[in-house]
């Protein structure tokens, strides 16, 4: 299971989630959302994450030169595009940042079927999240039915996760090979995360995992 842990802001929730083992870090870098960050602030959040642990920036359309700086100035090593970007604009970055891993975040409705036939060969993973108008980070499922049909090797489920819906999510969908979750982990302020969660989610997951040790958070 491919585990992403989304909305960092602070230092001390990035430790936290290092020492969880999850396989992914995100930071959001939309300034309307209340987990935004900027350049400055992934890059001294980036610093001392592990090599083996993805750097995820989330995105929503951002012009190629503030890409070029946030790669070059941060250990981002992942670009996930969550707004309208089209594929011309996915094979420019490639071409541009071909050692960049690229996920494509696709809206989790009806048409998700040929929303993943279009975008999965051109990028690395798909994440497929509730519907929004915010371009994600409503905290709630979708219908996860519009799955079933699909083969879930590259796609990250988002939205609403948290101890209560994973359950609920591995029930109905058992091949689900990547999870993304935010709001799961917090508490009443977007991106402040709780240590408890965290462990609790990674605990949950490793216990499910052959491939995986439970880890206890530090």
């Amino acid at each position: 299971m491919y585990v992403k842990y989304c909305g960092f802001t602070r230092l001390q929730d990035v430790r936290v989630a290092c020492n969880c083992g999850v396989d992914a870090i995100g930071f959001v870098m939309y300034p309307p959302s209340k987990r935004y960050v900027d350049v400055a602030a992934v890059k001294h959040l980036t610093e001392n994450i592990p090599e083996d642990i993805d750097r995820v920036a989330v995105t929503v359309n951002m012009p190629f030169h503030m890409l070029d700086q946030l790669i070059n100035e941060t250990r981002i090593n992942t670009i996930q595009l969550h707004g309208d970007e089209s594929i011309a604009y996915i094979e420019r970055l490639r071409k541009a940042q071909p050692h960049i891993q690229l996920f494509k975040a696709l809206k989790g409705t009806d048409t998700v079927t040929q929303q993943v036939a279009q975008y999965a060969p051109y990028v690395d993973r798909l994440l497929i999240d509730t519907p929004s108008d915010a371009y994600g980070g409503v905290g709630t499922t979708f219908d996860w039915h519009v799955l079933q049909d699909l083969p879930l090797d590259k796609i990250i489920i988002a939205g609403g996760l948290n101890q209560e819906t994973l359950p609920e999510l591995l029930a109905q969908l058992p091949n689900v090979t990547g999870v993304d979750i935010a709001s799961g982990i917090e508490g009443a302020n977007k991106g402040c995360k709780s240590r408890d969660k965290m462990n609790g989610i990674q605990q949950y997951l490793g216990g499910i995992d052959d491939d995986k040790d439970t880890i206890t958070c530090r």
